[in-house]
């Protein structure tokens, strides 16, 4: 049976990744930060966690990993929402130690960024995925694919995106949204599991709707008088591979989703 460790395995995309590799019959081992664990992270993890081939472990405890091979699935798009410094730099030493004590049985890493983080509008945070990509992880020995999403949407979605917050009705007056695009979690999830072999080894691979300009569509869907901000192009597209993402439901059906899911928390 494959072998899988997901850190921030109950956000937003995280929990998506355990979902589908258990659908698929990987053995999965979920790591979270506990002052990350919230009420929607434990009835995400109801979902779930009955199991029998998904395990869940704390970040800050001694991980036996029994000499297995594993893929390592780093969702820094979970945490680029993260503005404590404190529980970034948890994530950077607990990562650095079980890295280096369980390198050797590594059979590649997959990080998760936002495409923000390639763009002019660098995050304060993003020094954290700098420091584990060049300063912890050696790419020579060990296989690393980054993805790049835009913004990404349907049940879960965290209130720092523009989405939730109209579903919401809590409309703030900043988001973390990437405008050019919007793809819905489990098709972005899907592409990824899709597409982790080795002809992308070592490379960057933006993730880019089917149908193009979907964030736009979905706020326009969601509130057709939104007065939309103007867009600039966010990507830097030197030495990146674009995939089109494959829709298995339309930008208006993921929404549905989102907001049936916001409906079913508030009862």
């Amino acid at each position: 049976m494959d072998q899988a460790i997901v850190f921030a395995a109950q956000q937003f995309l995280g929990f998506e990744i355990c979902k589908e590799l258990l659908n698929q019959g990987y053995e999965v081992m979920a790591i979270e930060h506990e002052q990350m664990v919230n009420d929607d992270s434990n009835e995400k993890w109801l979902e779930i966690g009955r199991n029998a081939n998904v395990t869940y472990q704390p970040l800050n405890t001694n991980i036996d990993l029994n000499d297995q091979s594993y893929i390592w699935f780093i969702p820094l798009y979970d945490l680029f929402t993260v503005k404590n410094e404190k529980l970034i730099m948890d994530w950077t030493i607990n990562l650095q130690k079980l890295y280096e004590e369980s390198k050797s049985s590594i059979e590649r890493i997959i990080f998760i960024n936002p495409v923000k983080w390639s763009s002019n509008e660098r995050k304060a945070n993003e020094h954290f995925y700098k420091k584990l990509k060049n300063e912890v992880i050696n790419s020579e020995e060990t296989p690393v694919i980054e993805f790049q999403l835009p913004t990404i949407f349907g049940p879960w979605q965290p209130n720092c995106f523009l989405f939730q917050q109209i579903i919401s009705e809590s409309e703030l007056n900043s988001y973390f949204d990437d405008l050019m695009d919007a793809i819905y979690v489990e098709d972005a999830v899907h592409s990824i599991l899709e597409n982790m072999d080795d002809k992308f080894c070592g490379k960057t691979v933006y993730l880019q709707s089917e149908t193009g300009d979907n964030w736009r569509k979905c706020v326009l869907y969601l509130n057709p008088s939104y007065p939309l901000p103007e867009r600039s192009e966010s990507m830097n597209r030197n030495n990146v591979e674009i995939l089109k993402v494959k829709e298995s439901i339309s930008f208006k059906e993921g929404i549905d989703k989102q907001i049936a899911c916001y409906s079913r928390k508030k009862q």
